[in-house]
């Protein structure tokens, strides 16, 4: 088993980001009890049950760490999810400790989109329109829990808008049911057939999605910097050449 460490994002104009998230992350850590108290699922799914200690470390008694980089792809994550979208169905992914629903994916977008960007980025990466409202909360430090507490991931968004990074071992449960024993007494059981409707829920949108800015204010202050950083370097490159043409005059007259 590869060990946990830090979700570093390979794309190094990313990095500044990340440090900021995770300072947050850090500095909103309390003793404040993770997973309500519980623990992961011990048959969790795609695999992640192989892999328990890493799961009970990363979604109950962590703010800040993260499953390494690809995980989703050593494991029987896509092989499920493919089975799935093959059979005309989207995939519902489950909290891996209360069994509440999360994320359902592909939506509004292509199921090659999703699988696209999952793979580059080396975690399940999810839009807003892909995640359960009522069941996830996004911290303004961009750090990620599920209404049970249990720890997510981290907002991490581009020109596209919020994106989610989320570790699939925290995602890995199965839908928990509440059914009456012989006695009629309520009681949770696992259920590994779900009964979310995947087709008609509340998605999450604007501040509650981590949406701080407008998409198109961002791409507008990075073009107007792009800009700035365009017309410094220009304004360099001509005092260069300048300088080059009087050197030799300065030189001449020294001379003389």
């Amino acid at each position: 088993m590869r060990p946990v460490g830090i979700r570093l994002s390979s794309d190094s104009s990313m990095v500044p980001l990340v440090v900021v998230l995770l300072l947050g992350s850090v500095l909103q850590a309390t003793s404040e009890e993770q997973c309500g108290g519980g623990a992961p699922m011990t048959d969790l799914l795609y695999g992640s049950a192989d892999h328990y200690e890493v799961a009970d470390t990363i979604c109950c008694n962590n703010h800040v760490f993260a499953e390494y980089r690809g995980f989703l792809e050593d494991v029987n994550f896509w092989p499920v999810v493919d089975a799935n979208w093959e059979r005309g169905e989207r995939t519902v992914f489950f909290d891996s400790v209360c069994g509440k629903p999360l994320f359902v994916a592909p939506v509004g977008r292509s199921y090659e989109e999703f699988k696209h960007e999952s793979n580059e980025h080396g975690w399940p990466s999810f839009r807003p329109e892909e995640t359960v409202a009522e069941n996830v909360i996004v911290h303004v430090s961009g750090r990620m829990e599920s209404v049970c507490g249990t720890h997510l991931g981290h907002n991490l968004p581009d020109f596209a808008g919020p994106r989610y990074c989320i570790d699939l071992v925290c995602m890995s449960g199965k839908e928990v049911i509440t059914i009456s024993d012989e006695e009629g007494q309520p009681h949770n059981a696992t259920n590994l057939t779900s009964t979310f409707d995947s087709e008609n829920f509340s998605h999450l949108e604007g501040m509650a999605a981590g949406q701080i800015v407008p998409t198109w204010f961002v791409v507008l202050l990075s073009l107007i910097g792009f800009l700035i950083l365009s017309a410094v370097v220009y304004n360099a490159c001509r005092r260069g050449k300048g300088n080059e043409k009087t050197s030799p005059t300065m030189s001449t007259a020294a001379l003389t």
